[in-house]
């Protein structure tokens, strides 16, 4: 960590001559790069709507946002304004739709469900961007007279106002994809039949938000750089299939953004292809964070906090201790290797760390061989003092005395002349 935290104040030229691109890509803290993204989209709960200003403000900010809170599809689960609303989203989508600062436009290019909501301002941007353009039928016209003095209409009424419900809904429908009538939230008592409701553009819409100087493949960048501003790192796979533009359209904008200096284009999080690109700020704010979490992580615990890492570690603690033969387990793998007494290890130090310990759990680890006693404390000898070892561990556990080279009689103190005799004993007739 502390390695990390000095080579996120190098340069990047720098970094390239020393790091690989999987080092380069490890730099930053994938949490804060998430964390980022998800403040940014308003999916941290503390960024929720409250109320239809907020949600209009989110609107303005994000661009278009789904209806659909039950998407299948994984990749447009972060569009709905369900995860983007503490409460009900409908009734706060109905007051600004009422209010005239929302409406539905499909976005054409897009197969499925293309309907997207959006902020009345961003009208003229979203027409420049995917309207469908074509000289209309005298139908069309006529369809369209019926609805200039008219307010909000539903499928049903249009079609009675017309006197001809054969076409009615395809001729809608491709009006609506023209820009030329806008798409309304359904009455609250209609909510469940999905009786949406359908006005003139140009009554609806503000003058002032109607319409834009700018030309489609314009309006299309302006998206995608709406697009990186509120996102993390992002490749250009991810932005294409955001609006399911051409790969050459959105090369062509993301180089037009690198080149005025608005994005970075790099190596930053290793779970998506290469190259990336990030919003200069944004990626500021991700290095800033995530140097910040580094030197968190670098500060030395209090007392309080390790002596409270120690309990739980070592299963003293209330929260931490184990139960059962699994649990015996894993505290003798902790403590094997150290010595006690005998009445001490069940008494107090299994006792302690094992609910309801039993000592016969113990004999059974110890009877199928699994787990040996012995002593471990070579150099100072303490009589009744034993411990415990797994088997498998023996090898790198204190060396057993007869491997030592010293003198047999190193450890016998007062008793040496005891010792000698059961030594000369058992080597004259065995064990």
């Amino acid at each position: 960590r502390e390695r990390q935290s000095r080579l996120m104040h190098l340069r990047k030229e720098i970094l390239r001559k020393v790091l690989s691109e999987e080092e380069l890509r490890d730099l930053l803290d994938p949490e804060v790069v998430e964390r980022v993204d998800r403040r940014l989209q308003h999916l941290l709960p503390e960024r929720h709507c409250r109320d239809a200003d907020e949600m209009a403000r989110m609107l303005r900010e994000l661009g278009d946002l789904s209806d659909q809170s039950d998407q299948s599809d994984r990749s447009d689960e972060g569009l709905t304004l369900a995860a983007r609303t503490q409460g009900d989203w409908y009734p706060l989508l109905r007051e600004l739709a009422d209010r005239r600062r929302a409406l539905c436009v499909p976005l054409n290019t897009l197969e499925g469900d293309p309907w997207r909501w959006i902020a009345t301002e961003s009208f003229a941007l979203y027409r420049q961007a995917f309207a469908h353009n074509w000289k209309l039928t005298a139908w069309e016209e006529q369809l369209l007279g019926f609805m200039a003095t008219s307010k909000p209409l539903t499928m049903l009424d249009i079609a009675k106002k017309a006197g001809r419900d054969l076409d009615v809904r395809l001729t809608v429908d491709r009006l609506v994809e023209g820009y030329r009538l806008s798409r309304l939230p359904a009455d609250q008592c209609d909510r469940s039949d999905g009786s949406d409701r359908y006005v003139l553009s140009g009554l609806w819409v503000p003058s002032e938000f109607h319409q834009s100087a700018l030309t489609r493949q314009q309006a299309r960048r302006a998206l995608i750089e709406n697009h990186l501003r509120t996102h993390g790192p992002v490749t250009k796979y991810e932005v294409m299939d955001r609006y399911a533009l051409p790969m050459v359209e959105v090369e062509d904008a993301l180089d037009s953004l690198l080149d005025a200096g608005l994005v970075a284009r790099g190596e930053y999080v290793n779970t998506k292809p290469l190259p990336q690109w990030c919003w200069r700020s944004n990626l500021e704010e991700i290095h800033r964070l995530t140097l910040a979490r580094l030197r968190r992580e670098m500060e030395p615990a209090t007392a309080t906090e390790f002596s409270d890492y120690m309990l739980r570690w070592q299963h003293c603690h209330p929260d931490a201790r184990v139960e059962g033969l699994d649990g015996l387990r894993e505290v003798l793998r902790q403590l094997q290797g150290f010595e006690n007494y005998a009445g001490i290890w069940e008494l107090d130090l299994l006792n302690l760390r094992v609910v309801s310990y039993d000592p016969g759990l113990l004999d059974r680890l110890c009877y199928s061989g699994e787990v040996t006693w012995r002593r471990f404390g070579w150099e100072e000898f303490r009589r009744g003092q034993i411990g415990f070892c797994f088997r498998d561990s023996q090898k790198w556990l204190p060396t057993h005395p007869d491997d030592i080279q010293t003198p047999p009689g190193q450890w016998d103190g007062q008793l040496a002349e005891v010792c000698n005799a059961v030594r000369q004993f058992i080597t004259t007739y065995g064990a």
